[in-house]
């Protein structure tokens, strides 16, 4: 039978572990864009490309390479027959009307990722407008064959 100073003892040590544990996970969503990623009040933002091949949800989308969103949905525009790809940005970060997204490679066999290049234009995006200007995914295998079929 256990006493009741052995029963305080493990009780004690629980509630430490447990303090430790809910530490810790504070640490990590603060210490990560967790915290941005999980808030409802994303500026969203939509882009059109040919192709999205190797994006994914979640990918990132970065500008001026740092990390400012990830995409948050990818479905195929039946009139048009382009990717609808929505972009969700941490907050509203004033992008000029005139930003391209562009969909790039992280090296050779890596990731892909979405760009944004700002541009020089006065009117700023508001939530829920389109990026007009986009560049899609270059796949190496096709650069390859047309390479090779010369």
């Amino acid at each position: 039978m256990i006493s009741k100073r052995e029963g305080f003892v493990e009780t004690l040590v629980g509630g430490i572990v447990l303090l430790l544990a809910l530490g810790f996970i504070v640490y990590s969503v603060k210490t990560t864009n967790l915290n941005k990623e999980l808030s409802n009040s994303n500026f969203v933002l939509y882009a059109n490309f040919t192709s999205v091949q190797g994006v994914n949800l979640g990918s990132e989308v970065l500008l001026a390479g740092v990390k400012v969103g990830t995409v948050t949905n990818i479905e195929l525009d039946k009139e048009s027959f382009q990717a609808k790809t929505t972009l969700s940005l941490f907050e509203d970060y004033k992008l000029p009307e005139d930003t391209e997204a562009v969909i790039s490679t992280e090296g050779l066999l890596g990731g892909n990722y979405i760009s944004l290049n700002v541009g020089g234009s006065d009117i700023v995006l508001n939530h829920g407008e389109e990026l007009l200007y986009t560049q899609s995914s270059t796949s190496i295998l096709n650069l390859l064959s047309k390479f090779t079929s010369q």
